[in-house]
């Protein structure tokens, strides 16, 4: 008897730890990349992705928020392919550091397992240090399916800017050439 309780114990157990380690990971949404070393000016793009809606997604609305002294919006391009009931970019205010209200939705997709993109967020390096991109629902549009509001796991970026700025071609070689001549007559100057 006590032989048969046993097996039953681990398979309970063993349950409970996959069923711990799904739910951790359930309805998530995160950067690609989520952390990114740059150099002041450079531009760069990250992917939001999503994962795991075991219910599937129909559709919501984020926002985001970074440091506008480091980072400052470009572009945002929400995947028309999958979300093509809306895909609206929202609205980009870099003096407040903020892209608001980027909406998505689409009918029909199963977007149960695996991961897709919801948007591409282009951002230009304009100061040095240490930017996180932070997430949140936009409470006007709430993610949700078959009309049940559902809570994400968001995952924020972060984004770190040199403060050493690629010196385009044109400039280089007109402070090559300035040293050159400085060599020159540092020269003729002891002769």
């Amino acid at each position: 008897m006590k032989i048969k309780t046993l097996p039953a114990a681990f398979t309970l157990l063993g349950a409970l730890c996959f069923g711990e380690g799904q739910a951790a990971l359930a309805n998530h949404v995160f950067f690609d990349p989520s952390s990114l070393d740059v150099n002041l000016g450079d531009t760069f793009s990250l992917v939001l992705k999503g994962e795991a809606f075991s219910g599937g997604l129909d559709g919501g609305s984020v926002d985001l928020s970074f440091d506008s002294a480091i980072l400052q919006a470009d572009s945002v391009v929400v995947n028309a392919t999958l979300w093509s009931f809306i895909n609206q970019p929202g609205t980009i205010d870099n003096s407040a550091g903020k892209i608001e209200f980027t909406d998505f939705s689409q009918f029909g997709a199963n977007l149960s397992s695996g991961s897709f993109d919801i948007a591409t967020f282009t951002f230009v390096a304009v100061g040095s240090g240490s930017s996180a991109i932070n997430l949140s629902v936009n409470n006007q549009d709430p993610f949700g399916s078959a009309g049940n509001v559902i809570t994400p796991d968001f995952s924020n970026a972060l984004i770190n800017v040199s403060g050493i700025s690629n010196v385009p071609l044109p400039a280089s070689a007109w402070l090559m050439f300035s040293a050159m001549a400085g060599f020159v007559t540092l020269k003729r100057q002891r002769k």
